[in-house]
This record gives C-alpha cells, sequence and structure tokens, in this order.
C-alpha cells in the first residue's frame, strides 16, 4: 500500500514507486493514497518535523479516510 503526502508531485511519485514494486513481482493494490496538506503552515511543520497536533481531535484528513480503508481492504485481499 502506498500512500504519498503533498499535493503536487505525491501522486505521480507514489505512482512511480507502484510501478517499480511491479517491476520486483511485488503484489500493491492498484490505487493509491495521496494526503493533502491542508495549507502552508501545516506542511511547513510537516517539513520541520514539528508536533502536529493531531491527537487533539482534529482530523485534517477526515475526507481521505475512505479511501485509506478502501485501499488497506484492497491490500488484505492481495494477501490472501
Amino acid at each position: 500500500m502506498v500512500v504519498s503526502y503533498g499535493g503536487h508531485g505525491g501522486g505521480k511519485a507514489a505512482e512511480a514507486l507502484r510501478t517499480v514494486l511491479l517491476g520486483l513481482k511485488m503484489k500493491t493494490p492498484e490505487k493509491t493514497v495521496n494526503l493533502s496538506f491542508p495549507d502552508r503552515g501545516f506542511r511547513d511543520k510537516c517539513f520541520a518535523g514539528e508536533e502536529l497536533g493531531l491527537d487533539g481531535g482534529e482530523e485534517v484528513w477526515e475526507g481521505e479516510k475512505r479511501s485509506v480503508v478502501d485501499v488497506w481492504e484492497e491490500m488484505v485481499r492481495l494477501l490472501e
């Protein structure tokens, strides 16, 4: 399962990695998950390795939760 971060190159990097993994005969889900940073301040905190405060109930990637679960379930099916 490939999960990428960032809005610009993350998706392209994930697809390139998936191509390499397939070339190595590894099973990978067809879909990847791309989590975009909600704003520049959040992105800058990520790049600096700072605490993001995600354990305070804030759901930054709430909208992507379903796609993460879907890709996870596809990965589990590939392992059966």
